[in-house]
């Protein structure tokens, strides 16, 4: 029997691998230097926690969560989402009593039995931030901010992105607003699909999530949250706009953005790009100020945001990241095959001083060998070539070099003309 992997999930290697390590490697870089902490939680969580923090009448817990029961007979789902584990491990490990405010990043897989399609599989990737403290409007726009340059860091171009904005107000405002869209979609109550029958008993918000075109004639047609916010909500939505207007981060207002998830409150943003096509939105995030409380913990303030990490790939195109562990390896050579032995000892002096080596010993001609360190992307050769070492010396080469790239060094000092070198 031939095994394969499961429908939704993939193997990740070769190129792409090197491309994951990059955008990995630049998180952790640009968060940490703004003295956000990494954080790891575990892939599969009691099941209460997303169905009270995503909300029951959301897509992903009603249709697409891998729920399963343990052998303790305890309801056990593996992670939809980053969020709600990031804040439970906050309030488990009282995390936030040390830093006010805490700022964390993680990055991991998720799991949705939903269609496969492109950008996002059955098990998928983000990378996100969660900011919890006493919060004000300002750290709302600093994290939008943050997510903005972190892309860019990255490498996406910036012609192709666009931030978009709402504010779905406070938990009187969402009351409220909410009153006013069960007496307008009551209207035309018979029109809307099941889902939205469903979605109209248990939040009727989420029938801003349908894409079912009959639905979407009498959707856009309601009234938008943004116009039905209090004096404070509304405040704070136009401190977010100047903030990032200083900030020079552009942004357009939507009125239809709800977001997918039971646990914002007030502003909400998402990022699309253009190089994504129809399916364009990047990552989203926003404030969501009570799921903490709603959780056992503390009454605080949070913002975040997540990122698809397989779209982020997407809008990189066909960069190549250079395999840099073939840069840092030098490839050791030789003339005649009565001289493999001693490229085995000049290899050995090398990984003595810590510097990698590949070394080809199945009789191949040097210039195969040499062929070989290029198809395969190394810098570095160390040559043995039969005159040279009957003197003493060998042949350092690097690859890269415009002109021949080639040293003759002595061979008990070759280590430390390679430390040399590699530094330069």
């Amino acid at each position: 029997m031939a095994y394969r992997t499961i429908k939704g999930m993939s193997d990740i290697y070769g190129d792409e691998m090197r491309i994951w390590a990059y955008v990995e490697a630049t998180m952790r870089s640009y968060f940490s230097a703004r003295l956000y902490e990494e954080i790891r939680t575990p892939i599969v969580e009691y099941t209460e926690l997303f169905t009270r923090s995503i909300g029951e009448s959301s897509d992903i817990v009603s249709k697409e969560m891998y729920t399963f029961v343990d052998r303790g007979e305890r309801s056990l789902t593996m992670r939809p989402e980053g969020t709600a584990s990031v804040i439970r491990a906050i309030i488990e490990n009282s995390l936030v009593a040390k830093r006010d405010p805490l700022k964390l990043f993680y990055m991991g897989p998720m799991f949705r039995a939903e269609r496969p399609q492109k950008g996002r599989k059955r098990q998928f990737y983000q990378c996100g931030v969660e900011m919890v403290g006493d919060l004000t409007a300002i750290n709302d726009a600093e994290v939008i901010r943050d997510a903005v340059q972190f892309v860019d860091e990255v490498g996406i171009p910036k012609d192709t992105l666009s931030v978009k904005i709402n504010t779905l107000g406070c938990s009187e405002c969402r009351t409220a607003f909410i009153e006013t869209l069960k007496k307008y979609f009551k209207n035309d109550f018979d029109a809307l699909c099941e889902d939205c029958h469903f979605r109209y008993d248990k939040n009727v918000l989420r029938i801003f999530d349908c894409k079912n075109k009959d639905c979407r004639g009498i959707i856009d047609k309601a009234p938008k949250v943004t116009d039905n916010v209090c004096p404070q909500c509304e405040r704070d939505f136009a401190v977010v706009q100047e903030e990032l207007t200083r900030f020079q981060v552009p942004f357009v207002v939507d009125k239809d953005i709800v977001r997918g998830l039971d646990y914002y409150t007030g502003v909400v943003f998402e990022l699309t790009s253009s190089a994504l096509g129809a399916q364009d939105a990047l990552g989203a995030g926003g404030r969501y100020d009570n799921l903490m409380a709603e959780c056992g913990g503390p009454k605080k303030s949070a913002v975040g945001f997540a990122f698809g990490m397989e779209r982020m790939m997407m809008c990189l195109g066909n960069v190549i990241i250079p395999d840099m562990s073939l840069a840092k390896t030098v490839y050791v050579a030789y003339g005649d095959n009565e001289y493999a032995s001693d490229a085995r000892d000049i290899a050995a002096q090398c990984e003595t001083n810590g510097i990698a080596t590949y070394g080809d010993y199945e009789g191949r001609s040097l210039k195969s060998q040499m062929k070989r360190a290029n198809k395969f992307g190394f810098r570095w050769m160390i040559i043995l070539n039969v005159d040279e070492w009957k003197e003493g010396t060998v042949t350092i080469k690097d690859l890269a070099a415009e002109d021949d790239g080639q040293v003759i060094v002595a061979q008990e000092t070759v280590a430390e003309k390679i430390e040399e070198l590699m530094g330069n």
